[in-house]
Formats: structure tokens, sequence, C-alpha cells
């Protein structure tokens, strides 16, 4: 049994930080026997089909094993009439459904389509017209095992130390592996094909099941022939590349084939004949096969860590449409007799010992993709079975027939998706079936790939499958419940099997090459509708579900103009999609099932390179900035104080705050909040500074200037308040709390006390005012002062004294180039000499402060 894990809130925290693969994937996982039945989609490409006149008619089937449906070139709804063998148009509606005019025929008045098979009773009234039972089930209900990782996979194979064992082991080639058996059954009324070489296939061949698994987990994974005796000429195997020890055993049933529906009600013909060829089919494989050795815990069961078992039917693939006249098909799928019968099945094998068979796949031997056409099944829907018999869920809809998420697949991206009918187009007119790798996250899940993780700007580079490097993939976690995997992906090895379908793009763009891939993880979704709970097995296998949110997607651009409306044969960042489309914004769902409910996280990824093997692209992250910075302020001892903040733009998202202050003029610093707003102390006098550092979700940060707050003695002389004018350029000195405020509020900034004058002296400081320029002149010169007088300047009179102690100079520098506020006084040596450079005129020492 699986352990639930619940989907999580929408995040209100962002993280950077680095987890373990299991955190990261939110897995919690034990093992049991129960399987869910899982399948390949349906082909979902447009099929000729003969009819019974001679004639063909084209058919595109729709949906997975639990409900399936095919329609005409015209989207009318069509089912086979299993009396004659032709499809024709269904009609009517509800319930009261009927066989129409032959499929290929004008469309009828009162045909149906597909949003009319949305209910229970059309869908059954659909399936009877073609001799079948609809068992109204969309899911399966059985508990779901967990994925079978690595570490799984390396902790059965620790057991296995026994010289008889011949469960999971090191393979050439790679770190691990497990045995993999395939029982080819014939029947009576079907035979197998005795030419058709199912070790190359799986195993041997460039394009097999062992290849695609050795490259998709970077040699660390793979399948290897399961010992047998099974052999050509071998108790009638008429199958002349049968050889022993190959993996692949031959039998036929002395029976017919019937017509098996795993996906019946129980207790039906179908469902009846379903459990009785799969049963026979094991009884007898059995008689060449020690199951016994694969056993390695010793628990009387063959568990799917220890032994891959594969049933290949005689006959044709059902999930294609296109099945020739008196044959027959099955879907193919993923199960386990413990769901099917509620028990693993018991069978005495070739050592005499009764053990226990309970997970397994089937596929079909044939597949045909127009009439007429007919080739050996290739890997797609093993190597896809496969994947759910290690645990990896569905990547297409499974269950809902629309939702807000319509328009949304993984398409050929996948072999989890429809990437499993992948196929190259060779120059000789022949075309090869050969699935696409899996996608990063199925990588991921089954600790096939250690992505590396971006958190800041840059720029990196991927490598795709064939590159000499190796495959080189990225991550960016942007939530607790949200991160991004970024992959190149090129036309190439697996991978050329999705060219067909991407080269030719939509017709407003084309994709000769493949390029950098970024998949969205909505790691909520992805985990607790990945795999049945005890609590809502409904939810098993419904990873992308129209209906709600995507759990593995790419990150598609959107068509302007549009709300959830993705350009599905653009999902590459290359030269050609740059030109179109620019960078992608990475956006969050946010724990929502609206698409329009998405939110920006800011982060862009680019390529402008052409697709190759080795592509760089460009990751860029938001950063934070100081849009209005903190103000200073003057407060007397005791006063109650204003709270120092900051206004912020750019991505402010999450954003930590961390304020410090200096008491020795900026020397030093200490760390004093991390609040939004600071509210500074006044319980002394002196001068303070204060700056924030504001850092953002994706560790930006940006700092503010530095203000200073002043709190001085409630003294008639003392602090001598410096304000600046930015409009005058003029600075202002006053002994007066009041009237510094009194221009703070009128738009003068406040620049601290600029010294401390005594209350009196035998030297005061004269202050005139230009009521002309606007201007400020101070001076201790009674003959400056009656000078400037006599020029029209206003005597003000003693603004301070000056320190007969000479404690603090105040030096005075004026600026030959300006009207207005052509002095400065400062006690800043450092100040006065940059004034200087600057070509201001130093003027000496003005008067003096108090020392403090």
């Amino acid at each position: 049994m699986r352990r639930r894990l619940e989907e999580g809130a929408p995040p209100k925290r962002h993280r950077l930080a680095n987890a373990a693969i299991g955190a990261a994937l939110g897995i919690g996982l034990v093992f049991g026997s129960a399987g869910v039945a899982l399948a390949i989609p349906a082909y979902n490409q447009a099929v000729k089909v003969s009819q019974g006149d001679g004639g063909t008619a084209t058919i595109t089937t729709h949906g997975d094993e639990w409900f399936h449906y095919a329609t005409n070139s015209d989207d009318v709804v069509v089912q086979k009439d299993p009396s004659d063998g032709v499809w024709k148009q269904v009609v009517g509606s509800g319930s009261s459904l009927s066989l129409g005019a032959a499929a290929q025929d004008g469309k009828a008045s009162n045909a149906i389509s597909a949003t009319d098979l949305n209910t229970t009773e059309a869908r059954e009234a659909y399936y009877k017209l073609g001799g079948q039972n609809y068992s109204g089930k969309t899911e399966s209900g059985a508990v779901e095992d967990g994925p079978i990782t690595l570490s799984d996979i390396k902790a059965s194979q620790s057991k296995a130390t026994g010289s008889g064992s011949a469960a999971a082991r090191p393979s050439t080639g790679t770190q691990t592996s497990l045995p993999l058996l395939t029982i080819v059954v014939g029947f009576k009324d079907e035979a197998y094909s005795n030419d058709f070489d199912w070790n190359k296939t799986f195993f041997t061949g460039e394009y097999s099941v062992s290849s695609l698994y050795t490259q998709s987990s970077e040699g660390k994974f793979t399948w290897r022939p399961a010992e047998e005796t099974s052999a050509d000429g071998v108790d009638g195997n008429t199958n002349t590349a049968d050889k022993a020890n190959d993996g692949v055993v031959h039998v036929t049933l002395d029976q017919d084939y019937g017509k098996p529906d795993p996906w019946g009600a129980p207790g039906s013909d179908g469902y009846n004949d379903y459990i009785n060829d799969m049963e026979a089919a094991i009884k007898a494989a059995a008689k060449y096969v020690d199951f016994s050795q694969y056993d390695t815990d010793g628990d009387g069961t063959v568990e799917a860590d220890e032994l891959g078992l594969g049933v290949v039917f005689a006959g044709y693939e059902q999930a294609t449409g296109s099945v020739p006249a008196g044959h027959n098909s099955i879907w193919s799928h993923q199960s386990s007799f413990g769901e099917m019968t509620g028990s693993a099945y018991q069978v005495t094998d070739a050592s005499g010992k009764t053990i226990g068979i309970d997970r397994y796949i089937v596929q079909s031997e044939n597949e045909s993709m127009s009439a007429g056409e007919q080739h050996q099944s290739g890997i797609g829907a093993l190597g896809h079975e496969l994947g759910h018999f290690l645990g990896l869920p569905d990547l297409y809809n499974v269950g809902a027939t629309s939702g807000a998420w319509s328009n949304y697949s993984t398409m050929y991206l996948s072999i989890m998706d429809v990437g499993s009918y992948g196929c190259v187009d060779h120059e000789d007119g022949t075309r090869e079936y050969r699935p696409t790798f899996f996608d990063p996250y199925s990588r991921y899940l089954l600790g096939y790939i250690t992505p590396e993780e971006i958190t800041k700007d840059g720029t990196y580079t991927a490598t795709s499958e064939t590159d000499p490097s190796g495959y080189k993939s990225y991550i960016i976690r942007v939530s607790d419940d949200e991160y991004y995997l970024i992959e190149n992906r090129e036309y190439e090895s697996f991978d050329a099997g999705m060219e067909p379908y991407y080269a030719k793009g939509d017709g407003t763009i084309e994709n000769k090459t493949g390029g950098i891939v970024v998949w969205h993880i909505d790691n909520g979704i992805a985990t607790s509708h990945g795999y049945a709970t005890a609590t809502d097995p409904r939810l098993a296998n419904t990873v992308n579900d129209w209906n709600h949110r995507p759990g593995v997607m790419e990150n598609y651009f959107e068509r302007a103009g549009y709300t959830a409306h993705p350009n599905l044969y653009a999902p590459f960042l290359n030269a050609t999609e740059n030109a179109a489309y620019g960078a992608s914004k990475l956006s969050l769902y946010n724990g929502s099932d609206d698409p329009s409910a998405r939110t920006d996280t800011g982060i862009t990824v680019t390529s402008t390179d052409e697709g190759s093997t080795s592509m760089q692209f460009t990751v860029d992250f938001p950063d934070v900035t100081i849009a209005a910075q903190p103000s200073g302020a003057l407060y007397t001892t005791g006063a109650k104080a204003t709270a120092l903040s900051v206004d912020l733009s750019g991505n402010t998202d999450d954003v930590t705050y961390q304020w410090m202050k200096s008491t020795d003029g900026g020397k030093t610093w200490e760390k004093v909040a991390t609040s939004d707003t600071y509210v500074p102390s006044t319980a002394k006098a002196g001068d303070t500074q204060y700056k924030v550092v504001a850092t953002n979700s994706f560790g930006y940060k940006a700092e503010s200037e530095a203000v200073t707050v002043s709190v001085a003695d409630p003294v008639e002389a003392g602090g001598m308040y410096r304000l600046y004018n930015p409009n005058t350029g003029e600075h202002f000195y006053t002994a007066s709390a009041y009237e510094a405020g009194v221009d703070v509020k009128a738009g003068w900034r406040y620049e601290g006390i600029g010294w401390y004058a005594p209350k009196t002296s035998s030297t005061p400081v004269y202050r005139l005012y230009n009521p002309n320029a606007g201007d400020h002149h101070y001076t201790t010169s009674a003959a400056e002062r009656d000078m400037l007088v006599k020029a029209g300047w206003r005597d003000e009179g003693i603004g301070w004294y000056s320190d007969d102690a000479k404690g603090v100079a105040v030096y005075r520098e004026y600026n030959p180039n300006a009207t207005s506020g052509a002095h400065n006084f400062t006690t800043n040596k450092a100040e006065d000499d940059m004034l200087a450079n600057a070509g201001w005129n130093q003027e000496g020492i003005a008067w003096y402060g108090v020392k403090r």
C-alpha cells in the first residue's frame, strides 16, 4: 500500500534549498502486491480500415482502456457492426443509439459527436452496438505500488545472494538489471508468428527495450533475458528465432482466443475469457521456467522488483483501431492477478515448486495502422507498460472527456504518453515504430537522473542523450509544490521517433530540429494523482486529466489572445521558436485548477541556439529594487519615532527584510530586525544610521541608502541640523529643531546633525539670507556680514556659536559655478576634499563645533 500524500495548499513560502529526491518528489513508499491496470493511450491518429463492401473508411480511435470510441473524418462517432464488420455512423441520443450509414458516407442528420458520449447511459449504449459491455469504471479500484526506484532494485539485489537466485543483479553496461520473461501466446483460432524475433526486439536489437532503458537510465538500469528452456522445435514450438535462455517462451493454448475484456464487469463473458487466457498462458509457460529462483525474499510470490513478466497475445493491437477481419485483438496494458481475482495466481513451475505470479504486462503481437498494413508490434507498448510495471503513471488524459485543460497534452515527448507510438520514416519508404524517450520527471522519479539545480541568473548547457558528454538536465525549484525540469531533446536515437510529428510544426512554425524543453511539475498533483490511495482510489493515474491542473506538462508557449490554448507543436526552445515566441516565461499554478489563475514568476528561459546535442540556454531570475528609500529624521530624547520603511519594485514575492544600524558613521553595522518596517529608538541623544536589505524568493538582494536618525536632548542650543534642498542645491543649517521640522515637511531632505554648537561663546556665527537668490550664508566675520547686508542680504541675527575650544573643525567650500547653494559647511574632511576635486574652492575652517 502506498502512504497517502495530501496535495498541499497554495504555497506561501518559496525556497531554493536543495532537497533529496524523495523529498523533492514527495514520495513516501511501501510495496505491496497489487497493481493497477494501466494501458497505452489510443493511437489517436487517423487510420484507414476495411469495410465489408471492399471499400475503406478513415477513423481515429480516442480514449484509453476504460472507455474508447472512434470518429470518422467528419468527427462523427462511429462503431464497428459486429454482424458484418462494417464501421458505421452512430445516430440517436442518450441510451437510444443505433447504427446508421457507413462511416465513409455523408454525415447523417442525427449522427452524434464525442460530447454526446459523456453520460454512462450513452457509453453503455455505444459499447452494446459493438457487442461489448461497458463496465462503467473509469479507473482501477486497486491500490498501486509505489515506484520501483534504483534503490529499491538494489535492495532486492542485495538479498539475491544464493547461488540459485536469478533476480536483480548487475548487467553488462549497467549498474543493475531485472530479468524479463516474455510469454508469446498462440490460440487455436489465432496462431503466433513463426518468424518474429522477440529476443532481438526486447533485448539485443539496437532499438530494443533493453536499449531504451539503458539509455534512459544513463546506464544505471536495464532488463535482461530471464532464464527459460523454451526453444524452436521443443514441444511443438514453431518459432524459428526462439532459443533457450533468450527470455522468450512460446506456447500454444488448446483453446480459442475468446473475447478477453480485462475492463469488463467481473463475471461477464469477456472478463472470464481474459482470466482464463491469462491463467492458461502462465500455466503453459511454467513448464519452461523456474519461477522460484526469482522469489528473492522467499515469500512464495514473484514480485515486480524480482521479475518482469510480459505476455504477448497473438493477434492485433486494439488501441490503433485497425484490426483485420478474422483476427482477434486486445488493448495493451499492465495489471495483476491480485487486482483481477483477489490474489496471486498459484502455478507449479519447472522446479516443481508452487509459486505465486502477480503483476504482468499484456501486449499484442501485431499492429495495423491502416487497412492492409501489418507489422510486428514495436517496443512502444512494452516499453510503456514496463514503465507502469516500475510504477510510472500515464501522462495522457485518462478520464475526463473535457475540462479547463483540454488543450494540453505531453504529446510525443514521453513514452508515457503517445510517444509510445513514435515512428521513423526511412528514405526507402519503410516506417519503423520507435518510441520516444521517457520524460525527465519519469527519469527523476525512478532515480535515473540527478538534475543540477539552478538558483541564479546564468547561461547553462544542456546535452541530449547522444551527446558525447552524456545527458545533462537541470531543475529550478520555484516553490514547495512546484518546480521546473529542463532538458535537451533532439531527433536522435529513440527520439527520432518524434520527428514526423514535430518537424512540420503546426503550419506557422516548423521545428527541423529539437531543442531545450522546459517541463512544469506540480508536485502536489504528480504525487497524489499518480497512484491510488486508500482514501481516494479515484485519483490513481490521473496526473494530467483535463479537469484539474496538470501534474507533469511542458511549459508551452500560449497562443496570443487566448487563455489555456498552447501551441503543442512548439515545445522546444531553439533559434526558430525564439524568433517566433521569444523567451519561455515560467508560471505558477498556485494550487488552482483554473488556467487563468496562473501567475508569472518572472523567471524566463531563453535559447537562441540552433538545435544540437549540446545547447546553451539562459535563465533570468527576477530581481528586486528599492523604489523609494527610507527617510532620515530628527527627534528629541524620548519622542515617539515613525517607522522606517521602503517601497520595492521588481519581483517582490515573499520578500524578507534585514534592518541594520550603525553608531560609528557606517564603519560597522549591527543587525536589528527582520520585519518589513523598523521603529528607531529615541532613548538617548546621538546620531544613528539605518539601512535595510530586501531579499526576494530567488535570493536577489536590494540594499537601501543609509539614512540618519538624530536624537537630541531638549536644550536651547545643541545639535546643528543639516538639511538639503534638492531643487536649489542649497544646504541649510539651523539650531532649531522646530525650524528643521518645518523645512522637512516643506520638502527639504534631512541629513542629520552637522555638528554640535555651544549654547554661547565669544564667537557668534551670523546668519544671512539673500531674498533674490533664496540662499543662506553663514559667517563669524562681522565685516563680511556688514558687506553682504549692504549688498542686499538680510541679516537674520546670530544663528549659533562657534566653540572657542576649537573641538571640531567645520570646513567651508565655495562653488564658483552655482548661483544658489554656493556654500557648503561640513566637519567631514573627506567631503571637503571631494568637493575640491569636483571644482569647489576650499575656504578653510569656518568655525568650530563642540567635541563630544
